[in-house]
């Protein structure tokens, strides 16, 4: 079989049942870390995207509704421990959140280190990315301004 015919019978070996396969275990399309905190984006099609988060313990995290009433937003917990900070309920892996209608912000404590699915139709990934590099490059120029002018305050 020449590699024209070889390719044409992969592509439609891939589309065959309606669907394309992607994806492995440890793999993202894009990825934010900080310290405290990574997000591992999974998947997006569309406003729609599948977020892998991980925090470390004794870190707290905030989820709050939007104004949109079509807005879904979905946690599911994949390991580790949280507690809602208002009544201290306990959620654990398995236990999940819908998050509509909350009106206001939710607050939580990391009680382990966590890692949780986040499913949105509210595209957040790259806000996310875009802020946490902004707080980058103003930590590395006041780091930078501090190397360069730090001994004149101090006199």
């Amino acid at each position: 079989m020449d590699k024209s015919s070889k390719r044409e019978l992969k592509r439609k070996q891939r589309y065959t049942y309606g669907y394309r396969l992607r994806g492995f275990k440890g793999a993202s399309q894009d990825t934010i870390g900080k310290r405290a905190t990574q997000l591992y984006l999974l998947a997006k099609r569309g406003d729609l995207e599948v977020i892998k988060q991980n925090i470390v313990e004794n870190k707290l995290f905030s989820l709050k509704s939007g104004e949109d009433a079509d807005l879904f937003e979905f946690v599911y917990i994949l390991g580790g421990k949280i507690e809602r900070t208002t009544d201290k309920r306990v959620l654990q892996e398995g236990d999940f959140l819908v998050v509509h209608g909350l009106g206001g912000e939710v607050y939580f404590r990391t009680l382990t280190p966590v890692s949780f699915l986040y499913v949105t139709n509210s595209p957040v990934f790259y806000d996310q990315k875009q802020a946490i590099g902004r707080l980058d490059h103003l930590l590395r120029t006041v780091e930078e301004w501090v190397l360069n002018f730090g001994d004149i305050c101090l006199e």
